[in-house]
């Protein structure tokens, strides 16, 4: 239990920070101690390692950490946003999936539960995941003002570039959507660990050339080949060259 609720703790700052393979590393390790269910320490990694496989397009595994998070609150009774976060992942994984109509649903539920009692940042990340599900410009703005007055500066410009974002494609613009495969979905890590290997380098000589372990280098390559659709190194050359075309 210590060790998942440490995890917990740290698979979430990684990902935001975009750390996605230390977390991976982070999230494998405990996930190999099996958590007891029934335990918040538990719940709180789930909802993490969601919340990295949302970052990592992986959303339907995404939603299975988060489903089993979800059902755990439940059994808690708890349903403050603050604590049981598992909806802003989860809207996300359902968006990527292009599952409209579940995002609505579950964005709107989070903002009711946040308007009950949650806290002010509670209640400006409600708005914010709700103002970009439902596509209501008017909420993020709203969202911006209520996370401004607090310590929230990662979630105030995750509401910030949203606004920016809708607002930019209310004057015409065309702002790219984050690739969920191919080379424009590669991490910066990945895409550098990968064209090493395409270029011949052994997993050994990749980590020691950019100073990582060769568990980094296994980790990155196999997300690497998911997103590009391969399954051999000899395959990289080609699925990286499909970038320039």
């Amino acid at each position: 239990m210590a060790v998942a609720w440490a995890a917990g703790l740290c698979v979430d700052p990684l990902t935001r920070l975009g750390r996605l393979a230390e977390a991976e590393a982070v999230a494998e390790v405990t996930a190999a101690r099996e958590p007891p269910d029934g335990w918040i320490h538990t719940l709180l990694f789930r909802q993490a390692r969601g919340a990295l496989r949302v970052a990592q397009h992986r959303p339907d595994d995404a939603l299975a950490d988060l489903t089993a998070a979800a059902a755990g609150w439940r059994e808690m009774g708890v349903t403050n946003p603050a604590v049981a976060s598992w909806r802003t992942a989860a809207v996300a994984a359902h968006r990527a999936l292009g599952q409209h109509d579940e995002a609505v649903a579950l964005a709107a539920e989070q903002l009711e539960l946040a308007r009950q009692g949650g806290t002010q940042v509670a209640l400006g990340i409600s708005r914010r995941v709700h103002g970009t599900a439902a596509v209501r410009p008017g909420e993020l703005a709203e969202a911006v003002g209520l996370l401004e007055a607090t310590p929230a500066r990662y979630e105030l410009a995750l509401a910030l570039a949203e606004s920016v974002r809708r607002e930019l494609i209310a004057a015409g613009a065309r702002p790219r959507r984050a690739a969920l495969t191919g080379p424009d979905a590669l991490t910066a890590g990945e895409r550098r660990v990968a064209t090493l290997a395409a270029e011949g380098a052994s997993n050994r000589q990749i980590a020691e050339h950019l100073f990582i372990t060769q568990a980094t280098v296994e980790t990155h390559l196999r997300h690497a080949f998911r997103k590009l659709g391969i399954t051999s190194r000899t395959d990289l050359g080609l699925g990286l060259a499909d970038h320039g075309r």
